[in-house]
Order: C-alpha cells, then structure tokens, then sequence
C-alpha cells in the first residue's frame, strides 16, 4: 500500500465502565509524525517431507505492532490515556500498578492519487515510551519526539485491522465504527 503524508492518529482509549474516550494527535495537538504497522502477515510454517519442502501453513497473524511517532504525548491528554499514568497529587505517575488500557487506533494518511486512506487496528495496548533530553547545540535546541509501541491482538470478532479508502459510502466516521466495533445505523 504505497502512502503519502500522515495527517492524523485517532486514539480510542477503553475507559472504567466500559466506555471509551476518542483522543485526537493531529496538526491541532500532538502532531502526527510517523506511523509504522508491522507482523499483520501469517507465520508460515512449512512441513519437509520426502527430502523437499512438502505444505506451508498460514493462518491469522502473526504478531502485530504499531510503532507511532509524535511530536508530544502530553498535548490532548494522550499521554495519560494511552499508557494509563495515574494522576498522584497533581503529578503524572508510572509505577508496579500502572495498567494500559486496551486501546484501538485509526491513522489517516493519503494515496498517490489525494485520496484519504484510513487504517485502524483493533485492541492493543501501548508500553510507555522511551524518554531523551538533550542540551542544546549551536544549531538551537531540537525538539525530541515521542514514540509509541503497541502490540495488538484480535477483538471479540476476530478481526485485528482493517483499511478503507474514503468515498461517499465509506466515511471517516463509518470507518471508526467498523474499527470499534459500533453498530453501524443505516441512513434514511
């Protein structure tokens, strides 16, 4: 699938009681920078039989990651809400108890031909990014990004990804749903 740009990742994040809370990294907060979804091919397995490869077998997926740089966590409360800080007289904390929640994620990025392609994935949860600080050189000072990891597994359908074109049919809205899981209503 050959993209171009990366406008934006939209974060559902399951919340105590069931519900979900949607979070926006986009040019307005959080600033999408890069997006990589690896391990959605089968392992194969091949059977050596008679001196010769003799059957493969693949099924599923194998172990499926999504590798997400921003330019920073904290704008839009992603950070929090993604990795599952607690909040501790005022301060973010990380500690024995810290849980992720169970978090599906839709990445809007484009064609060669400027038409919007979603890509969602379904149930994962992400470990806590790596942290660097870094003075200053005669260049200024740069900003350093954040990066993300999660490791998804299949929701209680089956289903682990899924992409879409944008069309009149197939609307942003539409395709979080079918990610999520919502029951989509039939207009009219």
């Amino acid at each position: 699938m050959a993209t171009m740009g990366f406008e934006s990742a939209i974060f559902n994040v399951e919340q105590k009681g069931g519900t979900t809370k949607e979070l926006v990294v986009d040019k307005s907060g959080g600033g999408a920078i890069n997006a990589k979804i690896t391990g959605l091919g089968a392992t194969i397995n091949t059977i050596h039989a008679s001196n010769v490869p003799f059957f493969s077998a693949a099924k599923g997926v194998s172990a499926p990651k999504l590798t997400i740089e921003v330019a920073d966590l904290l704008d839009n409360g992603v950070y929090q809400a993604v990795v599952g800080a607690e909040t501790v007289d005022g301060a973010m904390a990380i500690g024995a108890n810290t849980t992720p929640p169970y978090t599906s994620v839709v990445l809007i990025t484009g064609t060669k031909e400027n038409i919007r392609l979603f890509m969602g994935l379904t149930k994962g949860k992400f470990s806590h990014p790596d942290i660097e600080a870094k003075t200053g050189e005669d260049k200024g000072v740069e900003l350093q990004t954040d990066t993300l990891e999660g490791e998804f597994v299949a929701d209680s359908r089956g289903w682990v990804y899924f992409a879409a074109l944008e069309t009149d049919e197939m609307t942003l809205e539409k395709f979080k749903n079918i990610v999520n899981g919502k029951e989509v209503v039939p207009e009219g």
